[in-house]
């Protein structure tokens, strides 16, 4: 598994290192991106807990990238690799390493950490991982960015919980 580690670190610095080049470091701070480095040291530590820390959001990453493709009609090729690498690699991380039932809140309060880092730290024009503002298609239905975060921040972690019974379940049998 320790050499396996190597990829998931390298995909996050290919695609740092592509957005750098594209002037959009903060790109590369996205939740499925940053997860691949959790994914490395999960594989580097044999880290089932890591694995499955940072599994959900490589899987939920997928289909939110692949909207935001079809919106934007752009596809960044070695985000291709760093989306269905990592979410490969994870799964069969957890196939070997097994489940870790109960990461779901460290994996929602490491997406709130980088939420606040987002916040911090990267322009507001990016707004990366919702980070400082609604999403143009959401607000009709927020009153504020306040009452938008605290939606998102609560779906996220019900989604995260319900990941997190569906893999360890599905993971148990190995």
């Amino acid at each position: 598994m320790k050499l396996l580690s190597v990829l998931p670190f390298l995909f996050f610095i290919a695609i740092a290192a592509r957005h750098a080049r594209a002037h959009r470091w903060g790109d590369a701070l996205w939740m499925c991106h940053l997860s691949n480095l959790l994914l490395a040291g999960g594989l580097f530590f044999s880290s089932a807990f890591l694995v499955f820390m940072a599994l959900p959001w490589l899987l939920f990453g997928i289909p939110l990238w692949l909207g935001d493709v079809v919106r934007t009609k752009k596809v960044v090729p070695i985000s291709v690799i760093t989306h269905f690498g990592g979410a490969g690699l994870g799964l069969f991380a957890a196939s070997k390493l097994g489940p870790a039932p109960g990461t779901w809140w460290a994996s929602w309060l490491f997406a709130l950490a980088a939420q606040a880092i987002c916040r911090a730290a990267t322009p507001a024009e990016w707004n990366v991982n919702v980070s400082h503002r609604i999403y143009d298609g959401w607000k009709k239905h927020f009153k504020s960015f306040g009452s938008f975060w605290l939606f998102c921040i609560s779906l996220a972690a019900l989604i995260l919980w319900a990941m997190d019974k569906v893999l360890s379940a599905f993971f148990a049998r190995y």
